[in-house]
C-alpha cells in the first residue's frame, strides 16, 4: 500500500507541474479525501454526500454543498477517472461517479498507475479509455 501511495503522490505532483491553468495552485499534499482537486478552480470537488471542511478537504458528510461538480465535464478531458468496478484492468471516466467509488483521479495515467500499474491496456489512448475484453485481461507483472 505504501508503494501505491508513493506512486499516487509522485503522479499527482507530476500532474501539478504539467498543468497549464491560469491560476498557480497546489493540491493538498494528501489529496482530496472523497473528491478530486480542480486545478483551474484551486479547490477540492467532492463526491456526494461529502462537502469541504474548513481546510477544503472533502470529509464532511453533509450532502448540502451543491450538485454534481462534474455534471458538464467532457469525458477524457476534465471528468474524473476511477478504477473499473468490473475489471481490475482499466479505469473509467464520466460525469457521474458510481455509488461506492470514493477514490477518483484527474487523469487516466494517475488512475491506471494506482489501479492497474501492470496493465498494457489501461493506459491506451482514446477519449473514453480502453475497451476491456474480460476474456483477454492484460495485467502482467513486470519482467
Amino acid at each position: 500500500m505504501t508503494t501505491l501511495k508513493t506512486l499516487f503522490i509522485l503522479l499527482l505532483s507530476t500532474a501539478l507541474v504539467s498543468t497549464t491553468s491560469a491560476q498557480q495552485c497546489e493540491a493538498p499534499s494528501s489529496g482530496c479525501t472523497y473528491g478530486m482537486f480542480n486545478y483551474e478552480k484551486c479547490i477540492c470537488e467532492c463526491i456526494k454526500p461529502y462537502c469541504p471542511d474548513a481546510n477544503g478537504d472533502c470529509v464532511v458528510p453533509l450532502d448540502n454543498c451543491g450538485g454534481n461538480p462534474w455534471e458538464d465535464c467532457t469525458r477524457g478531458v476534465n471528468c474524473p477517472w476511477w478504477g473499473s468496478l468490473s475489471s481490475g484492468d482499466m479505469c473509467n471516466t464520466g460525469s457521474k461517479v458510481p455509488a461506492g467509488v470514493w477514490k477518483i483521479f484527474n487523469t487516466r495515467e494517475i488512475c491506471c498507475g494506482v489501479h492497474a500499474p501492470f496493465s498494457s491496456v489501461c493506459k491506451q489512448k482514446g477519449p473514453n479509455g480502453p475497451v476491456f475484453d474480460p476474456n483477454n485481461p492484460s495485467i502482467t507483472p513486470p519482467s
